[in-house]
């Protein structure tokens, strides 16, 4: 397993090269992100306030 771990590793390091190019699609998925993070927040939030 920690032999495969390398390999996998020396992939994920490759796939940043070609999705430097798409990576603006990232920073748009982070506010997708937040936004789903805030309606989960909101329950618990919801219960201090009130």
């Amino acid at each position: 397993m920690a032999a495969v771990m390398p390999p996998v590793l020396t992939f994920a390091l490759d796939l940043p090269a070609p999705i430097d190019p798409p990576r603006p699609k990232a920073e748009v998925a982070s506010p997708d992100w937040s936004a789903l993070m805030i309606p989960t927040a909101k329950p618990p939030f919801k219960i201090p306030i009130a």
